[in-house]
């Protein structure tokens, strides 16, 4: 699956104890991840769902997860649609909302 192995820690952009969230709650569901996943997540965990979106979208933008579209079509995450997205600062849902489809590791 999507398992992130066999990397050099230095050079990695995004969380690692994130990412290993994200990949066992896609195990333990079985399906695309939704923002409303995440944003459990955030509340269990007592972090921020900025921290966790921030690492989705760089394990989508480095191939190691792909987001989805309500289709189903993988669509690509660029760092310019990253940059856009954070010119406000942190994320929230609502810069999340056009988000709708599913995570899932490559």
């Amino acid at each position: 699956m999507g398992e992130i192995s066999n990397i050099d820690e230095s050079e990695v952009c995004w969380d690692l104890a994130l990412a290993g969230l994200a990949e066992e709650e896609h195990r333990k569901l079985g399906r695309t991840l939704k923002v409303e996943d995440f944003s459990r997540i955030a509340k269990e965990n007592a972090m921020r769902l900025d921290d966790i979106m921030s690492t989705m979208f760089e394990l989508c933008l480095r191939g190691h997860w792909f987001y989805q579209g309500t289709d189903g079509v993988n669509e690509q995450i660029t760092r310019d649609m990253i940059d856009k997205l954070n010119q406000d600062g942190r994320l929230n849902e609502l810069d999340l909302a056009a988000y709708s489809g599913g995570w899932r590791p490559s």
